[in-house]
């Protein structure tokens, strides 16, 4: 009997010292970052700088365990060498994303994260780089899928108010319309947030 009193009073100690904030504390935590982004399946391609800017809201659910849902406008994409120019060509992809995680606490500030993020596609750019980029002007979303649906994984660390965030984004939708070839998002970011507790 002793020993089940220290296990259980050992597992309260542990699920206290976890704890975040009160079951009920809704905090919001605008954010922005960078990263690096591809797109699998495409030849020749190569990882391009990916940037981030939005935020989230999230509720603490349980002792260790929040949800929370976020808005952010992602700019993402891939490099690629034109084999029959041999210029190097970037490949432009802004997203609208709506982040929806669930957030683990395993030790004061430190959280797992896994979810889903429905994006939508507001902004495509196509440039070759000779000795310069020379942007085309239309923003051409033909060919390519306007929803993506993906897998936010990552972790997250909190000190006095600062969030920082490291995610990786695994695709699940085709980013095209080519039946022939399964080309999917790949998204690395690592952001920096404030929280505040409303």
């Amino acid at each position: 009997m002793k020993k089940l009193m220290m296990i259980a009073a050992f597992m309260v100690a542990a699920v206290t010292a976890n704890a975040q904030r009160e079951i009920g504390t809704i905090t919001i935590q605008p954010k922005g970052g960078l990263g690096l982004s591809n797109v699998t399946n495409v030849p020749d391609n190569r990882l391009t700088v990916a940037g981030m800017l939005g935020g989230e809201i999230e509720y603490q659910l349980l002792d260790i365990v929040s949800l929370a849902g976020g808005l952010n406008f992602s700019l993402q994409g891939y490099d690629q060498k034109d084999t029959s120019t041999e210029k190097d060509r970037r490949h432009d992809l802004g997203y609208l994303n709506i982040p929806i995680v669930a957030n683990v606490y395993f030790s004061k500030g430190f959280a797992v994260k896994v979810g889903l993020q429905p994006g939508f596609l507001v902004y495509s750019s196509r440039a070759w780089k000779d000795n310069q980029y020379v942007r085309h002007e239309n923003d051409s979303k033909d060919g390519l899928k306007t929803f993506d649906l993906s897998i936010p994984i990552g972790i997250s660390y909190e000190f006095n108010n600062v969030v920082f965030d490291a995610r990786y984004n695994l695709g699940l939708t085709k980013v095209t319309d080519n039946d022939g070839k399964s080309c999917r998002n790949s998204v690395f970011l690592v952001t920096c947030g404030y929280r505040f507790t409303l």
